[in-house]
C-alpha cells in the first residue's frame, strides 16, 4: 500500500507528460492559407452543413478531429465535398 501512492503520482505524471508533448506536436502544423470565411482549425465529420441543415447529425462523436480550414464562428460549409470549402451564414444556404 505504501508503494501505490508514489506510483500513481508517477504514473499521472507521465501521462501529463505525455499528452502535453502530444498537443504540442499536433499544434505545431503548418497552418494552411485559408481563403474566405475560412481559419484553420480543427473540425469532425459530422458537423452540421448546409446540405444536412434540416436533418442535423444527432451526435458527433469527437474520435478524429481534423485540421484543416474550417469555417469561421456563425458560418457552417455548404457541403462536404466543395475543394475550397465553401462557407455561409445558415440563412444564405442555397435551396
Amino acid at each position: 500500500m505504501k508503494f501505490l501512492i508514489p506510483f500513481s503520482v508517477i504514473v499521472l505524471v507521465y501521462t501529463v507528460a505525455c499528452y502535453a508533448d502530444e498537443m504540442q506536436s499536433t499544434t505545431a502544423e503548418p497552418e494552411l492559407n485559408c481563403l474566405g470565411n475560412t481559419t484553420f482549425g480543427g473540425f469532425a465529420d459530422c458537423r452540421q452543413r448546409c446540405d444536412n441543415f434540416d436533418n442535423p447529425p444527432l451526435y458527433c462523436p469527437p474520435l478524429y478531429i481534423k485540421r484543416a480550414c474550417v469555417c469561421k464562428r456563425f458560418y457552417i460549409p455548404v457541403d462536404a465535398t466543395s475543394i475550397p470549402l465553401r462557407c455561409v451564414y445558415p440563412q444564405d444556404c442555397p435551396k
